[in-house]
């Protein structure tokens, strides 16, 4: 149960630390109260626009295939938030024996 804690703080620790980077899979969101949702992080020139703001991304969101420009602190790395949830889920069950 120590180690499964120890993995969860290092997952979380990496979500902190990651800087997201051009064409990877992330969770986005454009506003506090919007929910997150997947999308890939893309170049101003790819979809016609400038460089982004400081601290911002371009965003090419899944299903509505729209761009939009986000702030880093609403980018999450799609894998590492996969890891974390699944190790929640994983702590839970075995603590729930």
């Amino acid at each position: 149960m120590v180690e499964m804690q120890l993995l969860l703080r290092c997952e979380t620790l990496a979500m902190e630390l990651w800087l997201c980077c051009q064409a990877e899979l992330v969770w986005a969101q454009l506003g506090r109260r919007q929910t997150w949702w997947p999308a890939i992080v893309i170049a101003g020139e790819d979809c016609g626009h400038t460089e982004p703001k400081h601290d911002h991304r371009w965003v090419f969101w899944f299903g509505d295939h729209k761009v939009s420009q986000v702030s880093v602190g609403s980018v999450l790395c799609f894998v590492i938030c996969i890891h974390v949830q699944f190790l929640l889920t994983y702590v839970n069950v075995i603590s729930s024996y």
